[in-house]
Order: C-alpha cells, then sequence, then structure tokens
C-alpha cells in the first residue's frame, strides 16, 4: 500500500460531513491508522477504502485519489447494513435501503433512493429526496449474486452503476469469486451496465449458460456480452451475450425481464 495514503486519509476523515457518516466508527478508523495493521486499502486509480476497525472489516468509506467521498456504507450493530450511498457519473447520490418495502413479484425489497449531497447533510447523512426504484433484497453480509431490479428507466444516468459498483465492490470485499444475476433474462439496460464496472465477477462458461437458458424452470440467467461471432462460439468460450443472439443460438426465444 502507498503509505502516502495514510496521511491523507487522515486528514479526509476530519471533515464533519465525513465524521457525520458514522462518528463512532469514523473516529476508530481514524485512530487505527497509526496501527500496525491500518484498515485500509488503495485500489486502482488511486481509490482509497477505509474500513472498520477490528473483525469483520467492513467498508466504511471510499474515497477518489483526490479525497473526495464516492461512496459510503452505516452498519447495523448486528452487523446488516442499514444504508449504503454512491455517487453516480453526474454528481448526484444515490443510495440504498435495505429491506423498505415489498414488491408482487418478489417479495422482500431494497429501495434505491435520490439523496442530498454533502452541503445538506449537516449532522444526518442520510437524506432521501426521491424513491426511485426497488430490487429484490440482499443478504448484505453474504453477497452472492445480481438481483432484479424495478422499473430501471427510473434511474437516473449513471445510477444503477454506482449502485452495481458498490455491490461488486462489497462482493470482493467478502472473497466472492463468481456471481450470478438471478431473475428471468435481464434487459439489455443490464448487459450495456456491467461493463462500466470497476469490479466485474468471473463470468460462466458458454455452455453452462446455454444450459441454463434452455431450461423450462430456468431460475438464474448470465451475464454474457458477445466478443466473438456467434458461429465461431465453442462451448466453452467465455463470452457476454445478449438477449437476442443467445436465442437465435438456442432456438427458443429468451423472455426479457426487468435488469439494471
Amino acid at each position: 500500500m502507498d503509505p502516502s495514503a495514510l496521511p491523507r486519509l487522515r486528514a479526509w476523515l476530519e471533515h464533519p460531513e465525513i465524521i457525520a457518516l458514522d462518528p463512532r466508527r469514523i473516529e476508530a478508523l481514524a485512530a487505527a491508522l497509526g496501527g500496525h495493521d491500518p484498515p485500509v486499502r488503495v485500489e486502482r486509480w488511486g481509490t482509497v477504502v477505509g474500513y472498520e476497525a477490528g473483525p469483520p472489516r467492513r467498508r466504511l468509506v471510499q474515497f477518489d485519489r483526490h479525497g473526495h467521498l464516492i461512496a459510503a456504507c452505516r452498519w447495523s450493530p448486528n452487523g446488516g447494513l442499514d444504508w449504503a450511498r454512491s455517487r453516480a457519473a453526474d454528481g448526484r447520490w444515490v443510495g440504498v435501503e435495505p429491506g423498505a418495502t415489498e414488491h408482487p413479484a418478489w417479495g422482500r425489497s431494497d429501495r434505491v433512493w435520490l439523496l442530498d449531497g454533502e452541503e445538506s447533510w449537516g449532522e444526518e447523512p442520510w437524506r432521501p429526496v426521491e424513491p426511485l426504484s426497488v430490487f429484490r433484497s440482499l443478504d448484505w453480509t453474504a453477497l452472492d449474486h445480481i438481483p432484479p431490479l424495478a422499473e430501471p428507466q427510473r434511474l437516473p444516468p449513471g445510477a444503477g452503476s454506482a449502485v452495481m459498483n458498490l455491490v461488486a465492490a462489497l462482493m470482493k470485499d467478502q472473497g466472492a469469486a463468481r456471481v450470478r444475476y438471478r431473475g428471468p433474462f435481464a434487459s439489455e439496460q443490464l448487459f450495456t451496465t456491467l461493463p462500466d464496472l470497476s469490479v466485474l465477477p468471473t463470468p460462466l462458461h458458454a455452455g453452462a449458460a446455454l444450459q441454463e437458458a434452455v431450461r423450462p424452470k430456468w431460475s438464474g440467467t448470465i451475464v454474457y456480452r458477445c466478443l466473438i461471432p456467434m458461429e465461431k462460439l465453442q462451448a466453452e468460450s467465455k463470452v457476454w451475450c445478449t438477449q437476442e443472439r443467445l436465442s437465435r443460438m438456442v432456438g427458443v426465444r429468451v423472455p426479457r425481464a426487468r435488469a439494471w
């Protein structure tokens, strides 16, 4: 790890709006920076991530290399996620509220919110402005799949990528090596969102994808985008595949569903 990251992170953690995210844990993180194993990771492009001091190391804050906050999580005393917030590409903040509502298609759901920015936080960093959509609830302590999303068209530009980046980052923290999107076949909005993510799960083999796609009671999907012509596809090639091209290849119409 770059040693210069520690003093920079210490200075960023002193800002009142950062302390307000989770005062007890942020102060403990700042105190732990002087220890022999500070709970910090520097990722590509200079992103600096601060974790809760002590096991388990849960992600608290993520800054870009200039010290701008780009994501934050607040965890409950029992270990669950209270809320998370992530900055979209246009600078607006979107947040996730776990278990906020029910959806008729899949039950318990997490809600995606448009949030106030840092200038409006004061001592309350969770300030919802407008509900945007919901997705099937995740177990944020053991992430193992990408959930279906209702009304993806309601998300502002970059908001889906912001939430998915947060999910992918937490999956990486938890050591998830391979994940699937669980639901009916995804819309192409999911396929266009995935290449923008900073963390991508290991793709499945095409052979397994096609076998899964033609099952009568299909319960999991693949996140694929075609990189080679379909006629040259080998059974064990690792590729991404769109809905239309997969449908043509397997000879059946794969149903479309809501996705990111």
